[in-house]
């Protein structure tokens, strides 16, 4: 048990404040608002973890339990959604928050996803339900859908089978178009393989309809050339210096100088040839040819000649060769299909060939019927050059197309390739461009939207499991307003009980006696009444939420405020009866303190407290008195200090129900009828003068009156003077007496007259 309480630390008691002492097993303690009455109880809560700020008459220390408001707050939560449906107890009321708290997250989280859901638009999407970011994002890929669709037709005459997975729809076809544009950009970042596809410029379209044309036309057929002549090769025909000078007879020959006079070593050499037939006679003009003639001839051609001669011949066979090589070459090359080479007989390369060939057989006719004669042969570099350059590429393009046939499927999966990233690098380069300046921005905007819907679905799903956790963690409430129940009426409290709430699995509603459920917000006073019962019931021995030792110390700070009077009876008569059993040893409880500012709270609960208690020894009475700057001091009292001038009043009803003759009798019932039924807040005292008839109706409504004027102060300490009327006091005081019996309150009315003076 506690003997002293240390009040330093509390602002209302100044800084060096006595202690509050001398406490017994029974204490009150009365003092007005703001005296520090609250304070002290908070100080008292603080022995839980402080015990030593008071002194313990012995060293068993007791658990303290205290109701005040803080406990009406930790204890009551009502419902924000749910008007009039609350929990009780510190844990439900906890849990009850965290609800309302996580009920209120969802709600924002849930409008937030909504939110975010809406800006997105639906995943799937035709033209008439597209919305918000990805309505345009599938605006801009139709947009570039159609762009493809239109690429793809133009290509379609010659390239059908390229496309032809894909003809079905535009979603599927600009699909593909993107993942394959996404493959050519990996595979020109990456650099593999031993080929890069997609690698072509504009003008190549014609090869790749070529290519299509050798898999579609040519599978089967063999295209052959002839290998390249080594003299072609060489890059140009044949060359002998002879061609270009005369080739003459001896110049020491006799006859030399009439030959070179007259220039005629051609036509003397042709008539050489006919000498050996002729018998001396010339072959031309038939005369007889000087003696010794021959032999000067035979002098001027001599061996020299004669190898000159037949190297001319002989170069004449070797231009020959090369001139057939070179037709053949141009007769091969004419002879091939146009995929393979562009060459025909009409083509400006045969035509200068052609002229070469006939240039150079003209020339070398002229210099064998005439060695004298000077003869340039054409250049035949420029069309060697270009004879050879058109045999390689021909001979590249049939080693090609024979590559290309050996393995059919692998060449048309590779023109695919080609055809598409042809598609994409140039018939759709500028449509591409157009589509990544709309789309980029728009895929991060959709990004971010969908990473924070995921975030905050993931959250609600987090709220979703700590609610089901909450509810399966929640404890009946049965149990704990079935007791409630029983304590209400075992003091004959009518005005309402607890019920299970239907919508709340831990919670309770509050049921009048007419069977009305109260579906408003609970007042201040009935959260406090609420939360006392409460308290009530713990201390009954129901083990609480947290566990409390067996002996307690209990400190209740004023539990009634602006309460019906029977609520003001449940409350004094329960505490009470708590004393009684406190004194009697009934209980685990060993000592109370009850703190007040409520004049009559205080007058009912210490109503006969003495005899209740066995004896003044058990009980102490102390008073808080505020003394402005100084703060407040804790006066102790040996006998109850709240006397007032509504007790002098009941004094003189109590002197008349006796027999005396009390001046002013009526107008001290007046008083009383005004200051209690203030008090209570007695809707119904305007309804009372029905119950009665004749000249009791008028001695009620007299009695009312002044309840009803508000003409007068509130306070029942001022003077008010009446003149009785000739009823007599007997009349008066049974009127007075059924008006509190009909207002059901007669318990009060009991409590006041049956007070020794």
């Amino acid at each position: 048990m506690i003997d002293t309480l240390d009040l330093n630390g509390l602002p209302a008691f100044g800084p060096s404040p006595a202690p509050f002492g001398q406490l017994g097993r029974i204490n009150f303690v009365f003092g007005p608002n703001g005296s520090g009455k609250t304070s002290i109880s908070r100080k008292f809560d603080a022995l839980k973890v402080a015990p030593e700020a008071a002194s313990w008459v012995d060293s068993d220390r007791l658990s303290v339990w205290v109701f005040n408001r803080d406990y009406v707050a930790k204890t009551f939560q009502e419902d924000q959604d749910l008007p009039g449906v609350f929990v009780l107890g510190e844990g439900r009321a906890e849990a009850m928050i965290e609800r309302e708290r996580l009920a209120s997250q969802r709600k924002d989280l849930h409008e937030q996803i909504i939110s975010l859901q809406n800006q997105l638009g639906p995943e799937a999407q035709d033209k008439k339900s597209r919305a918000g970011k990805r309505g345009e994002l599938s605006n801009v890929r139709e947009t570039l859908a159609d762009a493809a669709w239109a690429a793809k037709d133009k290509l379609l005459p010659t390239f059908k089978e390229m496309f032809a997975k894909y003809n079905a729809s535009r979603s599927t076809f600009v699909a593909e178009v993107l993942r394959v544009r996404e493959e050519l950009s990996d595979s020109r970042d990456q650099g593999d393989g031993d080929r890069e596809i997609g690698e072509l410029e504009v003008d190549e379209l014609p090869g790749l309809v070529s290519r299509l044309d050798v898999l579609q036309q040519h599978a089967g057929q063999e295209a052959s050339l002839s290998p390249l002549p080594p003299e072609l090769e060489r890059g140009s025909g044949p060359v002998s210096e002879l061609m270009s000078k005369p080739v003459l007879g001896r110049k020491d020959a006799p006859v030399a100088a009439l030959i070179e006079r007259l220039n005629n070593s051609d036509w003397v050499a042709e008539g050489q040839s006919h000498l050996d037939h002729t018998e001396g006679v010339c072959p031309f003009c038939q005369q007889e040819l000087p003696e010794g003639f021959a032999d000067q001839l035979a002098e001027y051609f001599d061996r020299g000649f004669e190898e000159d001669i037949a190297a001319i011949r002989a170069f004449a066979g070797e231009v020959e060769e090369f001139l057939v090589q070179l037709e053949s070459v141009v007769a091969d090359l004419v002879r091939l299909d146009s995929t393979l080479c562009e060459i025909s007989s009409q083509s400006d390369l045969v035509r200068d060939c052609g002229a070469l060939v006939r240039q150079m057989r003209a020339g070398l006719a002229r210099k064998l019927e005439s060695p004298a004669a000077v003869v340039e042969l054409p250049a035949s570099r420029d069309v060697v050059a270009r004879l050879v350059a058109e045999h390689v590429g021909a001979q590249s393009a049939i080693e090609a197309r024979r590559e290309l046939l050996a393995n059919k499927a692998l060449a048309l999966e590779e023109l695919r390739a080609d055809v598409w990233a042809f598609l994409i690098q140039d018939r759709l380069s500028g449509e591409l461009d157009l589509y990544d300046v709309a789309r980029e921005p728009l895929e991060r905007a959709i990004a971010g939207m969908e990473a924070s819907e995921e975030r905050k679905s993931l959250e609600l799903l987090e709220i979703d499991e700590r609610l089901r956790e909450l509810a399966r963690e929640a404890v009946s409430s049965e149990p704990v307003l079935d007791q409630i129940n029983e304590m209400l009426g075992a003091v004959g409290f009518t005005s309402f009980r607890l019920n299970p709430s239907d919508q709340l699995d831990d919670g309770y509603q509050l049921v009048r006696d007419t069977g009305e459920v109260v579906g408003h917000t609970l007042s201040e006073g009935e959260r406090s009444f609420i939360s006392f019962l409460y308290f009530a019931h713990e201390l009954e021995g129901v083990p609480p939420e947290g566990g409390r030792s067996e002996n307690a110390v209990v400190v209740i700070d004023d539990p009634i405020s602006s309460l019906d009077s029977e609520a003001l009876f449940f409350v004094s008569t329960y505490l009470r009866n708590l004393l009684k059993r406190v004194v009697d040893g009934t209980t685990a409880v060993k000592q109370v303190l009850v703190l007040t500012h409520n004049v009559f709270f205080h007058k009912e609960l210490t109503y006969k407290a003495s005899k209740l208690c066995g004896g003044a020894r058990h009980l102490r009475y102390f008073e808080i008195v505020k003394r402005g700057s100084n703060g407040s001091i804790v006066v102790a009292h040996d006998t109850n200090p709240v006397s007032t001038v509504y007790d002098g009043l009941w004094r003189q009803v109590r002197r008349a129900r006796a027999g005396e003759d009390v001046p002013g009798l009526q107008n001290a019932m007046r008083r009383i009828v005004e200051s209690y039924f203030q008090f209570v807040g007695d809707p119904l005292l305007g309804d009372l003068p029905a119950s009665f008839e004749g000249v009791d109706r008028l001695i009620c409504k007299a009695l009312i009156s002044w309840a009803h004027d508000g003409s007068h102060a509130s306070s029942f300490l001022d003077a008010i003077d009446y003149a009785p009327t000739g009823s007599s006091n007997e009349q008066w005081l049974n009127v007075f007496e059924r008006l509190f019996e009909i207002a059901s309150h007669r318990q009060h009315f009991e409590a006041m007259t049956d007070q020794a003076d």
